[in-house]
């Protein structure tokens, strides 16, 4: 990203709140949390049970992560109708 210049340096910033994070975002702030903050919401109760290993290792997201951010570039901003119905859901219009 910094490479594109969509970003102006190395470390991430840290929005100074949550209602400001919501509106940069165009999330409802109730929502913010849940969709966007990396922190886990569940407990895996067997995790090994499953023997489920992720296909993409750091160096495979390394590779095709410039081609990702491309692709997003590229379609533009999202038009979601899941975010519509959140906005609704906290009873704001969008």
């Amino acid at each position: 990203m910094k490479a594109r210049e969509l970003v102006s340096g190395d470390k991430p910033e840290v929005y100074p709140s949550n209602e400001f994070a919501a509106d940069s975002i165009d999330v409802p702030v109730e929502f913010l949390e849940v969709l966007y903050k990396s922190e886990g919401h569940f407990t895996a109760t067997h995790p090994r049970s499953i023997v489920w290993q992720p296909q993409r290792d750091r160096e495979r997201f390394l590779k095709n992560v410039d081609a990702e951010i491309g692709d997003v570039l590229e379609l533009g901003k999202a038009k979601s109708s899941l975010m519509d119905s959140l906005f609704a859901a906290a009873g704001r219009a969008r």
